[in-house]
């Protein structure tokens, strides 16, 4: 019996050993947040003069992670949820307007995860200055009776940098016009619209203090390549035709070809471009009562009509946390602009690239940073609403993602804007 106990001793032991171990909590390894997006500050970033943040979203709209900054700052974004993909970035700036902060707001949808962006100050444009050198007088002689255009806003004499008038009076049928001289001139472009046609002429090497004369019957001809655009119910209405030679700075507006701008909702006729410049630029925009459509060119001569058809447009979710909209023309960006009605002290644009499922916009904000929450009413995600929007179709090889690349200040965004685009923005 004695030899027998022992087994069943030893048994009883190792039994009751398992028991206590199954009955241990089971410690898991803890879960670290890892990086998936850096911003970089630079140092002489303004931004908000209160206090700035950045945040992050998933598809969901769920809250990924949040960081107030300062300038020279690096900031992590990090999520213990792995970001794989793409997510959605918010950047907020905080101002003082009248006795209240006023939040203004960016959100680019559909970034890719594991990149960064640098946040810099805007580039100051840079527009080549030309000295004035001189003046020369220029008498048009036959200047036709047009009821549809005052003769003020029909003349343009334009060198590079643009119209280059000073002054001008009209006594019957001639215009004296004062026109000035910079050190780029070389020559003069006189356009006007004559009969409902683009007319001009040439004038070669100017010479300050002279007095040219010129017969519009006589002297100006017909544009080599004429497009004639219909705009009769529009409210407001701009055509501009603009040609550039080598060494010219495109940031100017250059020489005037034909331009007009009306507001009285009854423009039409012929517009376009001359032989002879090596660079163009086009732009075609009307505004309607509740939207504006623009198409705009940067290389070479226009070569047909623009397309701008009806848009039907519709916002059926306006809500920022749950937006949908169904956006009636052909675009690869969109910005959707929200403002809180109640406060009256928030601009929000959500920036996106074009929806899968065409025409319909689609997307969620569901979280804010909880201090944000707290020290800003405003940021009620269920007062933000829809105010208007916009949308860009690209006609050349410009992407969204290149367009993510020029706002993130990456270094290989070679790419900074497209030279060929309809843009549409509706109330």
């Amino acid at each position: 019996m004695k030899y027998c106990l022992i087994p069943i001793i030893t048994v009883s032991i190792s039994l009751a050993g398992c028991g206590n171990e199954d009955a241990l909590p089971e410690i898991l390894p803890k879960t670290l947040p890892k990086t998936f997006y850096t911003i970089s500050v630079d140092p002489a970033y303004t931004g908000g003069m209160i206090e700035n943040w950045v945040f992050a979203t998933d598809s969901n709209g769920e809250l990924l992670d949040g960081r107030s900054f300062i300038p020279g700052d690096e900031v992590q974004l990090e999520s213990t949820t792995e970001v794989k993909n793409n997510f959605n970035i918010h950047f907020l700036a905080v101002d003082q307007r009248s006795d209240k902060p006023y939040l203004t707001l960016t959100t680019f949808n559909e970034v890719d995860a594991n990149g960064s962006w640098k946040l810099v100050n805007p580039l100051p444009e840079n527009h080549t200055e030309a000295n004035v050198t001189g003046e020369v007088q220029i008498k048009i002689l036959n200047y036709p009776d047009q009821s549809d255009v005052s003769f003020s806003d029909n003349i343009k004499i334009s060198g590079p940098m643009g119209n280059q008038i000073t002054s001008m009076t009209m006594s019957g049928t001639t215009v004296d016009v004062a026109v000035a001289l910079t050190d780029n001139n070389s020559n003069l472009i006189l356009s006007f619209s004559k009969y409902r046609h683009a007319y001009y002429t040439e004038i070669m090497a100017p010479v300050s203090g002279s007095q040219i004369t010129l017969d519009a019957e006589l002297d100006l001809k017909q544009v080599e390549k004429e497009f004639t655009l219909y705009f009769t119910e529009s409210i407001y209405t701009y055509i501009g035709f603009y040609g550039y030679k080598i060494g010219d700075d495109a940031a100017n507006t250059g020489y005037i070809i034909s331009e007009r701008v009306d507001n009285d909702g009854n423009m039409f006729g012929g517009f376009g471009e001359i032989n002879g410049f090596d660079l163009y630029r086009t732009v075609i925009s009307f505004k309607q009562d509740n939207y504006s459509r623009t198409y705009y060119k940067l290389g070479s001569a226009m070569e047909y009509n623009p397309y701008f058809g009806q848009p039907l447009t519709s916002v059926s979710k306006p809500l920022i946390a749950d937006f949908s909209a169904m956006v009636g023309v052909p675009y690869l960006k969109s910005s959707i602009f929200f403002d809180n009605p109640a406060s009256g002290d928030l601009e929000w644009e959500v920036v996106s690239p074009r929806s899968q499922v065409i025409p319909e916009l689609k997307f969620m904000i569901k979280e804010v940073p909880t201090e944000l929450k707290a020290k800003y009413p405003s940021l009620n995600l269920n007062e933000i609403s829809f105010n208007h929007g916009s949308a860009v179709q690209y006609m050349d090889d410009f992407t969204y993602k290149d367009f993510i690349l020029y706002r993130s200040n990456i270094n290989d965004a070679v790419k900074r804007a497209s030279n060929e685009y309809y843009y549409y923005e509706w109330e």
